[in-house]
């Protein structure tokens, strides 16, 4: 999320990439909340699915977890080149972001931490991408940043039992 920020207050990227789909002064908060949150679950959902679900699983049993990784990275990245703000500066927030999640697949042979995570990511970028909530740099930023780092670290507990329930399937599946 990080290399997000900072991509999007300091790289140039091209007007269309704050641009909403749709005029986001003419509704009510409550209904931008919605439709962000649909937008976050709708996106995380189908993707993880697609990517680290459908698609890892069958390289990752070809080649093994570190070309599967590796590929569904670069696939997931091309994949959002329809996307404006998908750009040349946005590579390395993409491939931190296909490896984090590739990993906790790895970690917890589920889906569900990376779609926890690609929703959280979402439901914050969208919404400060296209000038809903303030961006990097503002105080009110900070003040969100900080409260996202509470919440996230508090989800490793979670996360952290999960992958220690999934342990002993790992080790069989390395033999």
């Amino acid at each position: 999320m990080g290399i997000a920020f900072m991509t999007y207050r300091f790289a140039a990227l091209p007007d269309a990439a704050y641009r909403a789909p749709f005029d986001v002064a003419s509704f009510p908060p409550w209904t931008l909340v919605s439709i962000f949150a649909a937008i976050a679950l709708t996106a995380a959902v189908v993707e993880e699915a697609a990517f680290r679900g459908y698609m890892l699983s069958g390289i990752q049993r070809a080649y093994g977890w570190l070309v599967g990784i590796g590929v569904v990275t670069v696939l997931f990245y091309v994949a959002h080149l329809s996307h404006a703000y998908a750009t040349l500066a946005f590579v390395p927030f993409f491939l931190a972001h296909g490896l984090i999640l590739g990993l906790l697949v790895f970690y917890t042979r589920s889906i569900v931490p990376g779609i926890i995570l690609h929703a959280a990511s979402d439901g914050i970028v969208l919404p400060m991408q296209y000038g809903v909530i303030p961006s990097a740099g503002d105080w009110a930023f900070v003040w969100q940043g900080w409260l996202l780092l509470v919440a996230g670290t508090a989800a490793i507990p979670a996360f952290r039992a999960l992958a220690k329930a999934t342990a002993f399937e790992r080790i069989d599946i390395a033999r």
